[in-house]
């Protein structure tokens, strides 16, 4: 693992009291992020017992939900061939999890699942950019 990536990974998961000033996002950092996380997801689901089955099937769940994330993600950007593909499977019920999806240039995200009958599309925006938040006297209108 590359000292940058694994800079990030500390800065994002572990929370140090200095964190950078800048941002340090990219693409390949994000992607370790998201094969760091994965692979904790599975070792610690190879570590339950049978007595903790419903925990194992929820952690399988965000398993595959962060494998529709990066299967729908292209470089940084929303995959319109991935995406097309999971929404698809997702709609003929062969798809697990659900599809999530960020929105970098609106600041926002969507969740996209199934219901019984039903594909549903949740659309939410993010925290406000800190730029915004602390050059802001007061409230954020």
């Amino acid at each position: 693992m590359e000292a940058e990536a694994l800079r990030y990974l500390i800065h994002h998961i572990v929370l140090p009291p200095k964190l950078p000033q800048e941002d340090d996002w990219s693409i390949s950092n994000e992607r370790a992020l998201l094969n760091l996380t994965l692979q904790a997801f599975r070792d610690f689901c190879n570590t339950l017992g049978v007595e903790h089955a419903e925990a194992a099937q929820q952690i399988e769940a965000v398993v595959n939900t962060i494998k529709n994330l990066i299967y729908c993600s292209n470089d940084g950007c929303i995959s319109e061939i991935g995406l097309a593909e999971s929404i698809r499977r997702l709609a003929a019920s062969q798809l697990s999890g659900t599809i999530p999806l960020r929105v970098n240039e609106q600041n926002a995200g969507i969740i996209i699942s199934r219901s019984d009958t039903d594909i549903v599309f949740e659309v939410f925006e993010l925290a406000p950019l800190n730029a915004i938040v602390m050059s802001t006297p007061g409230r954020l209108a």
